[in-house]
């Protein structure tokens, strides 16, 4: 099995996340990187074209206090983005294959997001650079397999599993734009090394600087590693060291990282899946008890545990269950959308307003494609708050005395037109409760809608 076929297996069953015909992606298609490389075609060279476009209106932003908090307003703002790219293989006769990738972004976005952070930058224009990589893959001069090995260095893409610790390389939003489209997925810089064994092994050791604005310098590496079991069973295991960062705090912290997975059929049956996550802080001051302030470093958790069933037959569907915890201080380094509401839990708090911090949410989804190529999604979330008043709620409007934080409903409609044509409506409500009213200083509910339309080839 070629190396990119062997990644969409482990990508369909190292996560909960199911890939049957139906399923849909918000930032598909991929960009063109060295894990999306082609190598199995009679045409060495990929050349990629991107088009997204997307118009987001907002209602009560910040549950009716924005203006109060931020000083603005924000009710509406459009994004529109160009990729343009090219990767190309250079095969050899006992050597390997040798690869380049370059992809140039374009971008431009008008009006305010919801949190503000283009309130210095309300209408942003770039032209940048996205990809430029080099990378080596062995080929069949390997009895592991074709492409067992790969090597590769540069400003490109690396995910792993779901998206809960490492899938977004880039921030968006501020002096980058495009906040819903979300084109930023590349690393500043990379190291990657990729073994595949027998189809059911992938190890992966890494450097990663990400694009992130601020910039903030940090330096990452670490290593992980897919196990395909028998009996539909799939495991992970990461280990990542920040081991510089601008950001004081994110100094020297090592990240632990377990992932199971089930699923019993592709098309049919029960899923699912779980991941937990331990992090050594020992850059962070301690927060409780008598050396509260000093040096000393502290640890956190974050974890998630999901199930669902998946309904074959003329009506393809499926309905799942997830919960979700992440301690207070917990660092969620660099998730990004693997799915609906994976993970960026909301699709105007976890897309706009929330962080995976010092939070619990709790999410049934359920969607349904009633015909080929149309799929519907009814997400439903319930965030609380595990300590009231400290992490992303300690500049609480009011002081938090409620871990209620707010209910949310995403409706979404992805149509795939054929052609390269796909389009995303979503509608969202968003009630706060108790404490989201407390700390945001508001009580209105929040309704918005967002529609894109993208073409790719």
């Amino acid at each position: 099995m070629h190396l990119n076929s062997w990644l969409k297996a482990i990508a369909g069953l190292s996560v909960f996340a199911f890939t049957p015909a139906y399923a849909d992606v918000p930032e598909a298609p991929a960009e063109v990187g060295f894990q999306t490389l082609i190598t199995d075609s009679i045409n060495d060279e990929v050349l990629s074209f991107q088009l997204k476009t997307a118009a987001t209106a907002i209602q009560n932003n910040y549950f009716g206090n924005d203006e109060a908090v931020f000083d603005k307003h924000a009710s509406s703002w459009y994004e529109a983005a160009i990729l343009i790219g090219d990767t190309t293989l250079w095969r050899s006769s006992g050597a390997g294959n040798f690869a380049a990738a370059f992809e140039m972004l374009g971008l431009t976005t008008g009006g305010y997001d919801p949190t503000f952070t283009n309130i210095d930058s309300k209408n942003v224009n770039r032209f940048e650079l996205n990809q430029l990589a080099i990378g080596w893959q062995s080929g069949d001069i390997l009895s592991l397999g074709e492409n067992a090995l790969s090597i590769s260095a540069g400003r490109q893409r690396f995910t792993i599993g779901s998206g809960f610790l490492i899938w977004k390389g880039g921030t968006d939003g501020g002096r980058h734009g495009t906040p819903w489209l979300g084109v930023h997925n590349t690393w500043s810089n990379t190291g990657l090394v990729n073994l595949a064994v027998n189809d059911h092994i992938r190890l992966d050791a890494f450097y990663l600087t990400p694009n992130d604005q601020p910039n903030t310098d940090t330096q990452i590496y670490g290593i992980n590693g897919d196990f395909l079991l028998p009996l539909d069973v799939s495991l992970g295991a990461s280990f990542i060291e920040i081991f510089d960062s601008n950001t004081p705090e994110r100094r020297h912290t090592r990240v632990y990282d377990l992932r199971w997975g089930y699923q019993q059929d592709e098309d049919f049956g029960l899923q699912m899946s779980a991941e937990w996550v331990f992090q050594e802080q020992p850059s962070r001051r301690q927060s409780g008890g008598a050396n509260a302030g000093k040096k000393g470093g502290e640890n956190r958790e974050a974890w998630y545990a999901e199930a669902g069933w998946l309904f074959d037959g003329a009506l393809p569907a499926r309905l799942s269950y997830r919960y979700a915890n992440f301690e207070s201080g917990y660092d969620p380094l660099y998730p990004g959308s693997s799915g609906w509401g994976s993970w960026r839990q909301g699709e105007y708090l976890g897309q706009f307003v929330l962080r995976n911090e010092n939070l619990q949410s709790h999410q049934a989804h359920f969607e349904v494609s009633p015909i080929d190529g149309w799929s519907l999604h009814t997400i439903y979330y319930y965030f609380l708050v595990n300590r009231k008043n400290e992490g992303q709620f300690a500049d609480s409007q009011i002081v938090m005395t409620d871990e209620r934080l707010a209910q949310e409903i995403d409706l979404v409609s992805h149509a795939d037109f054929g052609n390269g044509w796909t389009s995303n409506l979503v509608a969202m409500v968003v009630i706060p409760s108790e404490g989201g009213k407390q700390w945001s200083g508001g009580k209105q509910t929040v309704f918005g809608a967002v529609f894109d339309l993208q073409y790719a080839f």
